[in-house]
């Protein structure tokens, strides 16, 4: 890991020499989205037997929080919090081992399901212009899964689980702006491979302008894929996709 760690550390650092410079400045800013996912996922301590999530919608959220500046060799940094949650029922077609607990064949299940990631982002300005900003670098995620089921006839049979990761995955974001419509588009990634990423893409608009702050709204799509096949004794899968709504302000 630590291995690793360097190397992407020194790509980023050769490439953000390559940088275009902007105003001297230190800017703030915060956004806040909303969507409403209907999330596609399964979990169970082995893969081949697994208790399927239903797709039922539901409000979700990401916020964040990102600090740029123009000192060199020195990255930008963006915390971002996002929360994806299910609740369901599930009557089982075969018995069901969750957490050392066995639920028998027939039983309905209540399941309350979870996720929860905090990312810590630093990343380099490659590319920044009044046109097009392109930034690479990578990603800090910790994971937080939160998994209680219970038999509706038996109080007695339930169970809870709650299991953690880490994981470094590379960033990837790039903006084309378009001033004097007040327009701009977006797209940001995060990834590890095909089964573990997250990306959006969207459109934002400049909805108030003065000298101490700009807001923005904006309109998108985002997507998310992970996959943990042995996490605390755990296999989860987890992918979604959904329409956001936004507000960013930068000061």
């Amino acid at each position: 890991m630590r291995h690793l760690l360097s190397n992407i550390f020194l790509l980023i650092i050769c490439l953000s020499s390559f940088a275009a410079k902007a105003d001297n400045s230190l800017q703030l800013s915060a956004g806040l989205s909303f969507w409403s996912s209907t999330p596609d996922g399964s979990f169970g301590q082995t893969a081949d037997s697994v208790l399927t999530l239903d797709k039922k919608s539901g409000v979700q959220y990401n916020y964040y929080f990102t600090l740029e500046h123009q000192v060199k060799f020195v990255p930008n940094v963006k915390f971002s919090q996002t929360t994806t949650s299910n609740e369901s029922s599930s009557t089982l077609s075969q018995t069901f081992l969750f957490n050392d607990n066995l639920f028998r064949v027939a039983s309905v299940l209540d399941v309350e399901s979870t996720y929860e990631q905090f990312d810590v982002i630093t990343y380099f300005e490659v590319l920044d212009t009044r046109t097009f900003e392109f930034d690479l670098g990578m990603t800090l995620r910790q994971h937080s899964i939160h998994n209680q089921v219970a038999n509706q006839s038996d109080s007695s049979e339930s169970t809870f689980s709650k299991i953690s990761d880490i994981e470094l995955l590379a960033f990837v974001a790039g903006k084309l702006n378009l001033p004097l419509l007040n327009v701009g588009m977006f797209v940001e990634t995060s990834f590890l491979d095909t089964s573990t990423y997250d990306i959006q893409t969207g459109i934002s608009y400049a909805v108030y302008k003065t000298e101490l702050v700009e807001t923005y709204l904006q309109f998108g799509v985002k997507k998310q894929n992970l996959e943990f096949t042995n996490l605390d004794g755990v296999y989860t899968q987890l992918n979604w996709q959904a329409m956001f709504i936004g507000m960013e302000a930068h000061f």
